[in-house]
């Protein structure tokens, strides 16, 4: 099939792994305990999400804000908003951090509980927390409502031209986003097994795009590291040391309008 949307790509991810019989993690997240998806289960819950997500009104053009933290969560927001033909915003939701982030101005919030309680956010906003479960009966809980989805999902509408992720210099839409992701594989010889490690901040597009997308589109794996974590290729910003033995720079992936 042809990739054109991030909804494309997911689908594709997960016919060619069946194809493979015993394909590699699409993403890991370590811990305790470590939690991996193959793609077809990345698939059916964001496929989840996106019906969730529809019943807080997502739709076309809707903004969701994702805290910009690498979760399971997190991609599966991403993408269940991208079937749906929403736009994404990571926004910084650090728990470092010791203020809350300035007011958030979108149809939904997903974040931890825990910092969700602390946003400032328009009237209109909905929220959905994961981790804890909120006290606010108002926050909307990711392991309960989210998972009891059915995971069937009618075909995507979602456009390559519409816009898939918003950030405060500008727009990216699907057939941006997915074309530098496919350069990067290109350029990088990215493969099926490839761990490829987020150490940059998913506010920033081209992390997105070196992380996430373009390990998705070459058969690798997406890893969200832990103390321990030591992955084939890192995505960072700027001269950061890590235990990985090569690593992408955020400045060498440009997001270029196609």
């Amino acid at each position: 099939m042809e990739v054109h949307t991030l909804g494309d790509l997911l689908e594709h991810r997960a016919a060619a792994d069946e194809d493979l019989g015993d394909p590699v993690d699409a993403l890991r997240a370590p811990g305790d305990p470590e939690r991996r998806y193959d793609a077809a289960r990345l698939l059916a819950d964001a496929q989840r999400t996106g019906n969730f997500l529809r019943q807080l009104g997502v739709g076309p053009g809707r903004t969701i804000a994702i805290a910009d933290r690498p979760t399971p969560e997190s991609i599966l927001s991403l993408f269940g908003t991208a079937l749906l033909g929403g736009r994404v915003r990571y926004v910084p939701f650090d728990s470092s951090d010791s203020e809350a982030p300035a007011e958030i101005d979108a149809r939904v919030l997903i974040g931890p509980t825990d910092r969700l309680e602390e946003a400032s956010t328009s009237a209109a906003t909905k929220r959905l927390g994961y981790g804890r479960a909120p006290g606010d009966p108002e926050t909307a809980y990711f392991e309960r409502e989210v998972w009891s989805e059915n995971p069937t999902f009618p075909p995507s509408d979602a456009e390559e031209g519409a816009v898939a992720i918003e950030t405060e210099e500008r727009n990216y839409t699907h057939r941006e986003v997915m074309a530098a992701a496919e350069r990067i594989a290109d350029e990088r010889s990215l493969e099926s097994g490839t761990e490829i490690v987020v150490r940059a901040p998913l506010a920033d597009v081209r992390a997105v795009v070196a992380g996430v997308l373009a390990p998705l589109a070459s058969g690798g794996t997406i890893v969200f590291p832990d103390s321990e974590t030591r992955g084939d290729l890192a995505v960072v910003t700027g001269d950061s040391r890590t235990p990985e033995p090569a690593t992408i720079d955020v400045a060498d992936v440009p997001v270029e309008s196609a």
